[in-house]
């Protein structure tokens, strides 16, 4: 194999070693939080965040902690929507009779944070957030970015205009009108923003830039590859989806309905595998992280929905590819900087040329997994990495 000279090429490489099965059958039973409400996001510590039966945002800590973000002034009713590796969390806070909600960003030291109208729906580790929602005065929506404190509008304003999902490199998702119907649109910070002529609601975007979508022209949700083309992701018969996230290695999750009983069940599907259904009666998908967590919500005996997260058994191959996605990216944005940095970049180098296959001759997939877990420690070794170095080995 060639040596790598440029950081970006190391997800190249993961081409030419193949792939065990994704997604195993078992253990796929959720974990249930102990209060009434819905995960709509989940960071890679496995952190959640989402809002409570009395709408009131929430982060539920890896370690099982649950910490109340509060509420902004006179708009006591918050959902949270994304959370980053670092814990910054953002949302929106409304109230009755209030015209337009407001968009906030959330830290530990510093609380919630008012930065203007509208929706704030994901941050990524450079602290880039993606929005959209009301943002003026005569109610015109408009999508968004949030970047070194500046708010800078996208350019696409009108009914459901926002840009609802962004990666480490700051690429978004983003929804709005075009002259026939709505669009899935893509941002890019060197090419701005370009339709994909694409019918449908981007909801979510990974690192290859791949986006998911639904749409009313069909009962399957479907995936827009980084070149336009659509792979649709077929459902059960006599059941409609929709997709909700994609991870940087592959892994899609969603939420189907039966359309005759309506109920609901949540899934997962990577690359023709699945869609395999996850367990938790009326579950729905909402995040999925590169560790193969997934956070949703299932629906309680008392006929309310609850925060869950279902845990996923990864192959040895998907471990590798998520570790060197991730920590690629946060070489490429600058977030591990000088020495530290260097040393990061030479291990990754030599981590991306290990044949994964031969580690399943030799030991197996299992100990292909444990090995690489072995791999990793010895990478995160240091503290050089940021606060969320331990994601991959808990």
């Amino acid at each position: 194999m060639k040596s790598i000279t440029n950081v970006g090429l190391l997800v190249v490489c993961l081409a030419v070693t193949g792939f065990l099965t994704s997604v195993r059958a078992e253990a796929q039973e959720p974990r249930v939080l102990p209060f009434a409400g819905v995960a709509l996001d989940i960071n890679e510590r496995g952190d959640v965040v989402g809002y409570d039966s009395a709408y009131q945002a929430f982060v539920w800590t890896a370690d099982g902690r649950r910490l109340p973000l509060g509420s902004l002034p006179g708009l006591p009713l918050c959902e949270a929507a994304g959370i980053n590796n670092p814990g910054t969390v953002v949302g929106w806070c409304w109230g009755d009779g209030v015209p337009a909600s407001r968009a906030f960003v959330w830290t530990a030291d510093g609380g919630m944070q008012d930065i203007g109208p509208g929706l704030a729906l994901a941050i990524n580790d450079a602290g880039e957030i993606a929005g959209g929602g009301n943002v003026t005065a005569d109610g015109r929506q408009e999508a968004w970015r949030w970047v070194a404190g500046q708010r800078q509008l996208l350019g696409l304003s009108g009914t459901q205009s926002a840009a609802v999902a962004i990666t480490e490199r700051g690429a978004m998702a983003v929804s709005g009108p075009s002259p026939d119907s709505l669009h899935v649109y893509r941002w890019t910070p060197s090419a701005g923003l370009r339709d994909t002529g694409i019918t449908g609601y981007g909801l979510g975007i990974n690192d290859d830039g791949a986006i998911v979508s639904s749409a009313s022209w069909s009962w399957n949700p479907y995936v827009i590859e980084p070149d336009d083309r659509v792979r649709e992701i077929p459902m059960w018969p006599g059941w409609i989806g929709s997709a909700t996230d994609i991870a940087d290695v592959g892994l899609v999750v969603g939420t189907a309905t039966d359309v005759v009983s309506e109920r609901t069940v949540a899934w997962v599907w990577r690359d023709g595998e699945g869609p395999v259904r996850l367990g938790g009666e009326g579950s729905a998908a909402n995040a999925v992280n590169q560790r193969g967590e997934v956070a949703g919500s299932v629906i309680g005996t008392d006929g309310l929905p609850y925060p869950a997260v279902w845990t996923l058994h990864l192959s040895a191959d998907l471990q590798r590819r998520a570790v060197l996605t991730a920590l690629s990216a946060q070489l490429e944005r600058g977030l591990v900087r000088g020495g530290p940095a260097k040393a990061l970049r030479g291990q990754l180098e030599r981590l991306a040329q290990r044949d994964p296959r031969e580690q399943r001759e030799k030991r197996g997939d299992e100990g292909g997994a444990a090995r690489w877990q072995g791999h990793v420690r010895g990478l995160l070794q240091g503290g050089h990495l940021p606060a969320w170095d331990d994601w991959f080995v808990r």
